[in-house]
């Protein structure tokens, strides 16, 4: 079986972290089947000012491990909240014409990224006349215009398989009109070898953190992680911060926590170490669909104080291996935080459920695999989606 990959996301030079699970997911894929990805990125000038322009040094395809990554580039209107949903056509135009100059028909593609790769790739898919799988990841409809939605929405119809991370990623796009039966719940995996716990002394010592308790936060550094939420949680408290991410966000955020400990974007090398090292890492999200950043944490029995959002409730049993507090919860956030920074016994129960929760789930790439080589297998077995 042959699988051609889509996803606008992946990492590449000065966005080394973009899209690492759907790398890992590949990859996993890799070690079963021939695939073949292709990243579109958008034009941009080579200058330092001009927004994404490490893009302009990416070459026209590249090895990967067991595959071929291909990077062709399509004109990306902006300003985005005006033109997105254009976005898909100009992708369509540039990226069917370099896909039929330089791809073999493949046996099926999968659209990692639902928009704009979704509707992006519907006129190969007609061309080729080959099954077509979406991905859907977090909660679209939060940030997606009316217009943009609809034509996300019709791919969405068109294909002939979906997968979704979490339950409530299914439930919110059966809402939305796509029929249940078409969606496939298959959570992301993590690299148990990877994030795993370690002993906190040595760790702390190499990464030369103070002793005495200290909280983590791991993510884009944007509103929808309810970072104003997170900073009334945890200003003034007896403890160590650790800010692993970038984003908009971050200037605002040191001027907030100025004495917190601010890393930047690191390899998931270097931030399985900062998991281990920490005691507490907070999620406070306003919205998510299921946070492999949670999946890191509980493989690093790391103790998580989670929203009740997205697929985070599938997972987490309140008190028993994480905390939960409702979204834009601020005081709560805080409560439960003081609570566990005070109470020894109650983060060793927590943190000892960590990677048997991941264990019991089977969140690992290897089963993430097999499971979508059962949807590959059945779409194979249907006629192609029709997209006209």
């Amino acid at each position: 079986m042959k699988i051609l990959y889509f996803s606008q996301e992946w990492p590449c030079p000065g966005h080394e972290t973009m899209g690492l699970f759907i790398q890992d997911s590949v990859e996993a894929m890799a070690q079963k089947e021939k695939v073949e990805v292709v990243s579109p990125k958008a034009k941009v000038l080579p200058y330092t000012w001009f927004p994404h322009h490490e893009f302009s040094a990416l070459p026209e395809k590249e090895e990967g491990k067991g595959y071929t990554i291909h990077y062709p580039r399509y004109f990306y209107p902006v300003p985005k909240k005006l033109f997105y949903t254009l976005t898909p056509t100009f992708y369509a135009k540039s990226v069917t014409k370099y896909v039929l100059q330089h791809i073999q028909k493949p046996d099926l593609i999968h659209c990692h990224n639902p928009y704009p790769d979704g509707p992006g790739v519907l006129p190969l898919v007609e061309y080729w006349k080959v099954p077509f799988v979406m991905h859907l990841r977090g909660s679209m409809d939060y940030y997606l215009d009316y217009a943009s939605m609809q034509r996300l929405l019709s791919a969405l119809h068109k294909a002939n398989a979906i997968i979704a991370v979490s339950e409530k990623d299914k439930e919110i796009f059966t809402r939305k009109g796509i029929h249940p039966d078409k969606i496939q719940v298959i959570p992301n995996g993590v690299d148990m070898e990877l994030f795993k716990p370690r002993p906190k002394a040595p760790l702390r010592k190499k990464l030369k953190l103070p002793s005495g308790k200290i909280i983590l936060f791991v993510g884009s550094l944007v509103p929808v992680k309810g970072l104003d939420d997170f900073v009334h949680a945890v200003k003034n408290l007896d403890a160590t911060l650790i800010i692993v991410g970038d984003g908009p966000l971050r200037k605002d955020l040191h001027e907030k926590l100025p004495h917190a400990y601010f890393k930047g974007m690191l390899s998931r090398e270097k931030t399985a170490e900062y998991m281990s090292a920490a005691d507490i890492m907070i999620i406070s999200s306003h919205s998510e669909g299921r946070p492999n950043t949670l999946y890191e944490a509980l493989a690093s029995e790391l103790p998580v104080i989670a929203t009740e959002v997205g697929g985070i409730p599938e997972l987490i049993k309140n008190g028993e291996n994480g905390i939960l507090v409702p979204p834009k919860s601020p005081l709560m956030l805080r409560d439960m935080v003081k609570e566990l920074l005070k109470n020894d016994q109650l983060l060793k129960r927590i943190s000892s459920q960590g990677r048997k929760t991941i264990e019991t789930h089977k969140l690992t790439w290897e089963e993430h695999a097999r499971r979508l080589i059962e949807v590959y297998k059945k779409a194979l077995k249907k006629k192609p989606a029709k997209t006209i």
